[in-house]
């Protein structure tokens, strides 16, 4: 309906329901600000594209190695 191209939204916010709708649509979602590892990696595997973080430290390798975190704390650069 909006022509998102992705949908951006608290990782707090996030449900089944939610992912299921943005992925008929094509659309990736990303979660803000993702600063716990496990969470990451639970939002990963529900199919959430990306997360933003101010602790690009905590977030496995694995993540970061796929360019799906993008770290608030130098500017915004993904890692």
């Amino acid at each position: 309906q909006f022509g998102a191209l992705t949908l951006h939204c608290d990782a707090a916010l996030v449900d089944d329901g939610m992912l299921a709708e943005a992925r008929a649509c094509g659309v990736p979602v990303l979660c803000y600000t993702v600063n716990d590892p496990l969470l990451a990696s639970a939002l990963f595997a529900r199919g959430v594209a990306a997360v933003f973080t101010d602790r690009i430290d905590l977030i496995p390798d694995g993540d970061a190695a796929a360019g799906r975190v993008t770290d608030h704390s130098n500017g915004g650069n993904t890692r």
